[in-house]
């Protein structure tokens, strides 16, 4: 087993519980496409060049996971 894989060596040290919001990042994506989509707002159906995803100290690795997986499609 992988050292990272046991999550009980890291979870005393994780005092704000990020663990728990990474395990349920699938979630809050899924939540986010749900609630981008209900919203009403009119996208051009076309290839974008570029997408912005803004963020302040954590929240920015929500822009670094899109990026991420949007290299590998």
């Amino acid at each position: 087993m992988d050292l990272l894989d046991d999550s009980s060596r890291y979870e005393r040290f994780d005092d704000a519980g990020m663990g728990g919001h990474i395990e349920k990042a699938p979630d809050y994506l899924e939540d986010s496409v749900e609630r981008a989509q209900s919203s009403g707002i009119e996208v051009e159906d076309r290839p974008y060049d570029n997408i912005i995803v803004v963020g302040v100290g954590g929240s920015a690795i929500g822009g670094d996971i899109a990026s991420d997986w949007l290299r590998m499609e």
